[in-house]
């Protein structure tokens, strides 16, 4: 006896990688500079950014603002 659809696995860590960068803790105006300078526009793009060459891309982010992005991207999908 069928019942209905068949369930779809879901991944909760592939919904947060998935993530546009506006759920992460930044200000609008890095939100905006961002996706203006680079081709970042979900998280899983600052995690695979290891250099953090994209993310310096931007002119006002440095060494010390990249480290802190790729940790806050970090921290989102480690919940």
């Amino acid at each position: 006896m069928k019942c209905g659809r068949k369930l779809q696995s879901a991944s909760v860590y592939e919904e947060l990688i998935r993530s546009p960068i506006e759920k992460l803790p930044l200000t609008e105006k890095k939100f905006q500079g961002l996706l203006k300078h680079t081709a970042i526009c979900t998280v899983n793009d600052f995690l695979m950014d290891e250099e953090n060459m994209q993310i310096r891309r931007f002119p006002h982010i440095g060494p010390v603002w990249s480290a802190r992005i790729r940790r806050y991207a970090g921290e989102f999908v480690s919940v």
